[in-house]
């Protein structure tokens, strides 16, 4: 990615150092900038290209005192020819999905494959074995500020992989890699019912439905209806990542592509919440054309967002406009500058929330001390919502307690109260039967 350009660079000139293999780049950087290909990179891959790179190395192999030639006869990437100036290819059509094999997961490290995360499930926070799959490649949308299109040769719509190799995969990831919950990184998970109702029925007939859980499921608001609910309830989803992006119809009709709007918004995180399906929201700010009045109409919704009983996390950045989005042609391209910073194209810094990024769209009406505020108060809304998931969690587990000893006393009142004060005195006893019945009532 744009942000880590630099970083592959200097990562290429150090194994460069220590051997001659040749080295190939690939990504969303390399595909919108072909023409950005570095030594001592050889090619840049454009695009999907999963069966260039297979030929690529087959020619290496088979015909080295030829590369001049297959290289200039390879379509979809970008290279050095004998002048070492770098030639374009065009790109080919895009990969047939029905082509791809499931992943190799045996040449990775067990723990690339599963990380454990506290997730909610039925209401509950429970840590989760989670694993990461995709189940198709593209979009039916085109928001200004997404990439993804360009690994598309900027073609919408949705292709989807054959379902039985999907469901192979999730068999693999449950048996032999104990995944208990999966992230799938399709861009738009729920763009089709009918591939979801598919989806479950597969999963019946592996008898996996309910053995797994799915986790922050791309959403997109304007298609959650009463009947996507229960279809992601059937699927046992834990919670579902919807781009909430602003709390200005001004700025979320620039942002993003297709029927949107805020009461969309909130209707969909309601209806979720019938069905016990968390949602972590996602921010955008510092937008182009944003001013004051639209980012205190984003905290404002950010704040209700938080407040609501099915608010799992909240995600907020920096509006950055990457190569190959319609933000970087509209509005850096326009200006005619060559020389980036790429490590400036960053929307947060993962381990320094507080740390701010570039803005590259600062408001005209925002001083740049209430700038760092408006950053720092989504990080305050942030650690709020954390805080407000631990403590309901804690009140559910001291309220189970306090049934519990409410129950035993009931089967026998004399055992329990003597084997109670035994230990501690009357007094401390009915202080802590208290203090539980106090933290019990917050849930």
């Amino acid at each position: 990615m744009t942000p880590f350009y630099e970083i592959g660079i200097n990562l290429a000139k150090n194994i460069h150092k220590i051997s001659k293999a040749k080295l190939i780049i690939g990504g969303y950087h390399i595909t919108a900038l072909p023409e950005t290909l570095e030594k001592p990179f050889e090619i840049g891959i454009l695009g999907e290209r999963e069966e260039i790179l297979t030929e690529i190395v087959k020619n290496y192999i088979n015909k080295p005192d030829q590369e001049k030639v297959w290289l200039s006869e390879t379509k979809g990437i970008s290279y050095f020819d004998k002048n070492g100036k770098v030639k374009i290819n065009q790109r080919s059509s895009l990969v047939d999905v029905n082509k791809i094999p499931i992943t190799d997961w045996s040449v990775f490290d067990k723990e690339r494959i599963v990380q454990t995360i506290n997730m909610p499930v039925n209401g509950n926070f429970k840590p989760k074995k989670v694993g990461i799959i995709y189940t198709s490649r593209g979009c039916p949308y085109s928001c200004s500020f997404c990439a993804h299109r360009i690994m598309q040769n900027n073609i919408r719509g949705v292709r989807y992989f054959p379902i039985e190799r999907v469901l192979k995969e999730i068999k693999i990831l449950y048996e032999k890699y104990k995944v208990e919950c999966l992230m799938v990184y399709d861009d738009t998970f729920v763009s089709s019912k009918a591939r979801i109702k598919q989806l479950i029925e597969g999963l019946k007939k592996y008898n996996l439905l309910g053995k797994i859980c799915f986790f922050n499921l791309f959403t997109r608001a304007n298609l959650v209806d009463k009947e996507l609910v229960e279809l992601l309830k059937e699927l046992n989803t834990s919670t579902v990542f919807i781009g909430i992006e602003s709390g200005s119809e001004k700025i979320l009709k620039s942002l993003k592509d297709g029927p949107i709007g805020l009461p969309n918004m909130k209707r969909s995180i309601k209806l979720l919440a019938k069905e016990k399906i968390y949602v972590t929201g996602s921010f955008m700010i510092f937008s182009p054309s944003e001013k004051k009045e639209d980012l205190n109409k984003s905290v404002k919704l950010a704040k209700w967002f938080c407040n609501q009983r099915n608010a799992y996390s909240l995600s907020y950045s920096i509006t950055t406009p990457y190569p190959g989005t319609t933000m970087w042609d509209d509005l850096i391209k326009k200006h005619k500058k060559t020389n980036h910073d790429w490590s400036d194209f960053v929307m947060f810094y993962a381990f320094d929330r507080k740390k701010m990024p570039k803005i590259f769209f600062p408001p005209k009406d925002v001083s740049k001390k209430e700038t760092k505020e408006y950053w720092l108060r989504f990080g305050e809304l942030q650690s709020y919502l954390n805080q407000k998931n631990i403590k309901i969690e804690e009140s559910k587990i001291h309220q189970k307690e306090f049934v519990d000893r409410i129950n035993r006393f009931i089967k026998n009142p004399k055992k329990t109260f003597l084997k109670t004060i035994k230990n501690k005195s009357i007094v401390g006893y009915i202080l802590e039967d208290i203090k539980i019945m106090i933290k019990a009532k917050l849930s």
